[in-house]
């Protein structure tokens, strides 16, 4: 989580694997639930290492506490879950 000037913000990396193996071009939905129940879609693309990056960003106005994060991946018409939580101040 980083904050420049007003906007805070929250970098959300996701590793996608099969078995052991990274999966490179895998469908990436982040959906972030706010503390007040306003949500948020992100998506991207997992790189040639299996990773993905979305960048979650915060109005000065906008609620601190506990945010919690759905994830799904999906590639070759196979999906998977992760879910997690994190807090802005």
């Amino acid at each position: 989580m980083s904050k420049t000037g007003n906007t805070r913000s929250a970098t959300i990396t996701v590793s996608v694997k099969s078995g052991s193996l990274p999966v490179s071009g895998g469908a990436v939905t982040v959906t972030v639930t706010s503390p007040t129940g306003s949500v948020s879609k992100l998506s991207a693309t997992t790189s040639a290492n299996g990773s993905a990056t979305v960048k979650y960003s915060l109005k000065p106005k906008d609620p601190s506490g506990t945010f919690n994060a759905q994830v799904v991946a999906s590639a070759g018409g196979v999906a998977g879950t992760a879910s997690t939580s994190f807090v802005m101040q």
